[in-house]
């Protein structure tokens, strides 16, 4: 290493070019320190070594004619105020965003029966998929669940877990583990612990023959290096996913992840989510892309959730308020947050999916969205701000398309 290098700052980035490329080669100009390639996609994380800015940086490669696009790595968030040791105290925060609110858990005793207690909940009648398991369950629909990873030996998700990956530790056992570590120094750890395990119970909550995929891109913390959130993307659109849950935010757009984005609606596959829950206009990324689709929350009488965001920009509203599903080692606890809407969603298109399996992406969106129930005259300061309404899924299987 040189002198200089020993002062040099390090800058990790998101490149994506017009084709495959030699990085060294092409970023010959740079001092390039590592790289690695999205497979099937001209897409590049790469560290340089520089003193100069990261503004400076892409400025510099964007002036590349082979290269699109050039971003920072940045990290994606699921954060949760209250870490997983506090479990026993009965409090969990919110899990999505910044956005601190502490609510009651429950964990079901042994005794308990799961199944009962998770399929008689009040929302599964709230947006009728009770009414629509007669004719579909889901089954042999994949649904990839981005997140922290699942308990695969959970008694509710074992049977129905598909071959997914871990990109946080490389490995294939993509497991909703602690590290007990504060990976992201904020000073608690393992927050972020449980959380994909609960989407998932809630997808097959909704589609008990659902297939889900889990994808572990996000650690125990909460915390995802944004590079491997599009390696899960790819990982799903390679591997047969036609829904992929994303209940997460990410700070700033991503146009390599519009890509995937972009990848995935043209294999008719369905993104689907989370508002986030600042109780803001503004919502979070990547749920401001118009291809995916986005969904907030709502209570049991269909009143915007206190803590969810709202726009003219979301498409559909679920319930998101004390929803019971999975935690890891064979419990249950209730959870609240846009992060527990979305995968009601999802768990809605995997239904239609299965009715119609050549389905492209904007017909499943456009049952979903077209069919579900105006729910405005319940939210008067929120007009037209929750989505078309709350999802339906009785309606999105049984209406006329509109």
């Amino acid at each position: 290493m040189t002198i200089g290098s020993i002062f040099a700052g390090r800058h990790q980035l998101i490149i994506r070019t017009d084709g495959p490329v030699n990085i060294p080669a092409t970023l010959n100009a740079f001092h390039v320190v590592g790289w690695e390639q999205l497979p099937n996609e001209s897409i590049y994380k790469v560290t340089i070594e520089s003193n100069g800015s990261a503004q400076a940086i892409h400025q510099a490669i964007k002036r590349l004619r082979v290269v699109q696009s050039s971003e920072s790595d940045q990290m994606a968030d699921i954060v949760s105020p209250q870490e997983a040791s506090l479990l026993d105290q009965r409090t969990i925060g919110i899990l999505d965003d910044f956005y601190i609110d502490q609510r009651t858990i429950g964990i079901l005793d042994e005794g308990d029966d799961a199944y009962l207690s998770i399929y008689s909940q009040e929302y599964a009648f709230q947006v009728r998929a009770v009414d629509a398991w007669p004719y579909a369950t889901g089954s042999g629909v994949i649904v990839a669940v981005i997140d922290t990873g699942v308990d695969s030996d959970h008694e509710f998700l074992v049977n129905n877990l598909v071959q997914g990956w871990d990109f946080v530790d490389n490995d294939d056992l993509p497991e909703d583990e602690r590290s007990n570590h504060d990976s992201n120094g904020n000073g608690r750890y393992d927050e972020g612990w449980g959380h994909g395990s609960h989407v998932a119970g809630i997808i097959k909550t909704i589609a008990p023959g659902v297939s889900i995929m889990p994808l572990r891109a996000v650690d125990s913390d909460g915390s995802a290096d944004l590079f491997h959130i599009m390696q899960a993307m790819q990982f799903a659109i390679d591997n047969g996913a036609k829904v992929i849950n994303l209940s997460m935010s990410i700070q700033d757009p991503s146009p390599a992840l519009l890509h995937l984005i972009d990848v995935a609606r043209m294999s008719n596959i369905l993104v689907v989510t989370s508002a986030g829950n600042h109780d803001s206009s503004s919502l979070t990324y990547p749920a401001t892309e118009v291809e995916t689709l986005t969904v907030t929350s709502v209570d049991h009488l269909n009143r915007k959730s206190d803590f969810a965001n709202y726009s003219q920009k979301i498409d559909v509203s679920a319930p998101g308020e004390s929803i019971l599903s999975c935690l890891p080692g064979n419990q249950y606890v209730y959870r609240s947050g846009t992060s527990m809407a979305a995968p009601i969603v999802a768990g809605q298109a995997a239904i239609i999916f299965e009715l119609v399996p050549d389905a492209s992406y904007q017909y499943v969106k456009g049952r979903i969205v077209n069919h579900s129930l105006d729910i405005n005259n319940s939210n008067p300061g929120f007009r037209n701000k929750l989505g078309r309404g709350l999802c339906d899924v009785w309606n999105s299987i049984t209406q006329q398309p509109q």
